[in-house]
C-alpha cells in the first residue's frame, strides 16, 4: 500500500496521519503481548495436553522462547 493510500485510510478513520500510525503501533504491541502470554501458557500444559494437538515439550519451549514481537503471519 502506498503512503498516500495509508494517509487516506487514516483520514477516513478520523485519526489523521500520525494518529493512524500510533493506533497501528499500539494495536501491534497489544497483539504481541497477547501472543507472548499464550506462548508462556503452553509451558503450563501437561505433556498429554500438548500431545493432543501434536506438540511436544520441546515444541512448547521453542515457541515460548520466541521474541515477543515475532508474531505469526495470520496475527
Amino acid at each position: 500500500m502506498s503512503a498516500a493510500a495509508d494517509c487516506g485510510k487514516a483520514r477516513q478513520n478520523g485519526r489523521g496521519w500520525a494518529g493512524g500510525y500510533l493506533f497501528e503501533v499500539v494495536a501491534f504491541v497489544q497483539r504481541a503481548g497477547a501472543v507472548a502470554r499464550q506462548r508462556r501458557e503452553l509451558l503450563r500444559l501437561e505433556d498429554s495436553a500438548l500431545k493432543d494437538f501434536g506438540a511436544s515439550r520441546a515444541d512448547a519451549w521453542n515457541e515460548a522462547g520466541r521474541p515477543w514481537w515475532d508474531l505469526p503471519k495470520d496475527c
